[in-house]
């Protein structure tokens, strides 16, 4: 956990990340995305389908991936790899997008669905490595900063520039009609992620304590049982990550909901969007403060209760209309756009502390030479949160939006329950290890 600090995986990390957010934001994967499915299928059973595909592709993109890499002292290669799919699989989605007046929707349908699944293929392969490249460049006390500043930069540039733009781009003044406004948001995403990967491409990574020899499928596949079955930090937090995520899996459906159900225009995806990046630029502030200087556990703790409060607001959101005409400071809007609004809060800072709290626990429990498949087993594991989106579209279809959001309270509870029993690694380190200075390598 005490590695020797980097300055400049650091730096290269956070403008990484800084373009990488503004990228994802542009094709926003919980409200964007699903919206635009919506639109083209007519169906939340769709949108559920193509979620829960994305989750499993992940999970099984990082687990053979984490095979290879645990044998490689250099992970570098691999994450360019992964970030030249990402950069194709959108690039794709525009193309498509843009020329859908003279596709089959069904085409379209399938070409996107293909296009998603390989970009997010790709972003397992570079998310894992280069989680791998900063934990033997960036001390446990500094990783909360890291990923705050990450964040905090995108968040900036998504709030003044992204949000205005996505919003005059769907919008009924926009220059383009649908589906070409949102292939414009693709290939704008492609810009920005690409600039992420390169800067982060520029890194000096320091080479790992690999493995001595690539393990078989067969030992593979049993080492991650292993994994789980002999540490129990590592199983109790991926537990927790698989109730919350699954309590997550609502969240591209709030929009949908909101413009299903209150019937209220697609521009309203801007405001909650807005709402949201609000949102995670505070819980950015909070959760890296408590990462560095408190330990995970309590980012953890940030992450259910974010979670806890996002469900309880769509739940009083969908338990009546809500059409109620308010005036917000200067800003006039209605009741059920603020109540709804405090689920986009709720999400924001869970999408701000799921980064900085479950990924650096994950860093700081897991062994160097085990490192890649310790994480790609922790999202394997958690592949039940790819089925979730697909019962929460089938039980939106055939019951309403209603149950879906009070299932997705319970867990986070639960979830809630078993952090009772969730040790921080840190426990065990001297104070004094933990206050030293950092000596810089690198330039």
């Amino acid at each position: 956990m005490l590695v020797e600090f980097n300055p400049r995986t650091y730096r290269l990390g956070i403008a990484n990340g800084i373009f990488g957010f503004t990228g994802s934001r542009l094709a926003d994967p919980t409200a964007l995305i699903p919206l635009l499915i919506h639109r083209l299928s007519g169906a939340a059973w769709v949108v559920g389908v193509v979620l829960g595909l994305k989750g499993i592709v992940e999970a099984l993109a990082q687990v053979a991936v984490a095979r290879g890499l645990d044998a490689r002292d250099r992970k570098k290669p691999a994450f360019i790899a992964g970030s030249t799919i990402q950069t194709l699989s959108y690039i794709t989605c525009a193309a498509v997008l843009w020329f859908a007046d003279s596709i089959p929707n069904a085409i379209v349908l399938i070409v996107l669905l293909v296009a998603l699944l390989a970009y997010r293929a790709g972003l397992a392969i570079s998310g894992l490595t280069l989680q791998d490249i900063v934990t033997k460049s960036v001390p446990t006390t500094r990783r909360g900063s890291l990923h705050m500043w990450r964040k905090l930069g995108a968040l900036v540039l998504v709030f003044f520039v992204v949000t205005p733009f996505v919003q005059w781009m769907i919008g009924d003044d926009g220059p383009f009609d649908f589906p070409r406004n949102f292939g414009v948001l693709f290939a704008a995403s492609v810009v920005a992620t690409a600039i992420a990967w390169l800067l982060f491409a520029q890194v000096k990574e320091p080479p790992s304590r690999a493995a001595k020899q690539q393990l078989t499928w067969n030992e593979h596949l049993r080492r991650g049982v292993t994994f789980f079955r002999s540490d129990s930090s590592y199983r109790r937090v991926v537990r927790i990550r698989l109730l919350v995520g699954v309590a997550a899996g609502v969240r591209p459906f709030l929009i949908v909901f909101a413009t299903d159900v209150w019937n209220l225009a697609d521009e309203v995806a801007a405001i909650f969007i807005a709402v949201q990046i609000c949102a995670e630029f505070a819980g950015a502030l909070i959760a890296g403060f408590i990462s560095d200087r408190q330990g995970n556990r309590r980012a953890i703790l940030l992450m259910i209760w974010a979670m806890t409060l996002c469900c309880a607001a769509a739940v009083i959101a969908a338990a009546g209309t809500w059409d109620v005409p308010l005036m917000l400071l200067a800003w006039e809007t209605n009741l059920q756009v603020v109540i709804l609004g405090g689920a986009f809060v709720g999400s924001g800072l869970f999408l701000a502390s799921m980064q900085i709290g479950y990924a650096n626990y994950l860093m700081d429990i897991a062994p160097e030479h085990q490192r890649p498949s310790y994480i790609g087993f922790s999202t394997a594991f958690t592949l039940p949160l790819a089925i979730a989106p697909m019962l929460y579209g089938w039980g939106a279809d055939l019951f309403g939006y209603q149950p879906a959001f009070v299932t997705a309270l319970v867990l986070s509870l639960v979830a809630l329950y078993l952090f009772l029993q969730l040790p921080e690694p840190r426990d065990d380190l001297e104070i004094t290890a933990l206050e030293q200075p950092r000596h810089p390598t690198g330039n």
